[in-house]
């Protein structure tokens, strides 16, 4: 449930799910509840979970609006490694892997010898849902955020500025992979092929082809 994060004032709750535009959606949030910018940083600690909400609110939890956004495993765990594994800490703690299509395979491999659950940039998603994918009220895929973002603000008649939904928001830029215009250069089909196992429960239950 800690993963919930709550918005009383729009009436929306996002599950968050890292490298799914997890940081963007709390960003866009916030500025629309008059927050005003923040760091990337604020906002991870500024929202409110379930435990931080006022007792009154904890009765109208039903009324809230829940939605989550998924992601394709073959470009979020690629956004995963690309990301992550330009800092230090990552490269201390799990492995100094180079960033490039061989560093990729010894990530990938390292995976499957037991680093999947090591960390939530790359565990599965199914792990870090609430809920099925069907309880949820919407569901916003990764690779269509824009359109499917605007619609869910608009059926709660909240305007956006245009240029919010056009890509990260600032405040979570120097976080971009552009790991989708990537996959071609570090996939080749044994790689495919393992991530297609690794992550088999989310490939099922979120509707992605493997």
């Amino acid at each position: 449930m800690r993963r919930l994060g709550y918005w009383p004032r729009l009436g929306l709750s996002y599950n968050k799910l890292k490298k799914n535009a997890n940081t963007s959606v709390v960003l866009l949030l916030d500025q629309i509840d008059g927050v005003g910018s923040v760091s990337r940083r604020e906002a991870k600690w500024r929202t409110s979970g379930l435990f931080d909400l006022p007792l009154p609110e904890l009765g109208r939890l039903t009324r809230y609006h829940y939605f989550i956004v998924i992601r394709d495993p073959y470009s979020r765990v690629l956004s995963a490694f690309l990301d992550k594994f330009r800092h230090h800490e990552f490269r201390k703690r799990y492995g100094a892997f180079a960033l490039d299509p061989d560093g990729f395979d010894a990530f990938l491999a390292w995976l499957k010898a037991g680093g999947l659950n090591k960390d939530p940039h790359w565990d599965l998603q199914t792990k870090l849902m609430v809920w099925p994918l069907d309880r949820y009220d919407t569901v916003i895929r990764f690779e269509n955020f824009a359109s499917e973002m605007r619609a869910l603000l608009q059926m709660w008649k909240i305007e956006v500025a245009p240029e919010l939904l056009q890509d990260v928001l600032p405040g979570d830029r120097d976080k971009k992979t552009s790991a989708t215009e990537q996959m071609g250069r570090f996939y080749t089909p044994a790689r495919r092929q393992l991530v297609a196992e690794l992550y088999r429960d989310d490939f099922t239950a979120l509707g992605y082809p493997s």
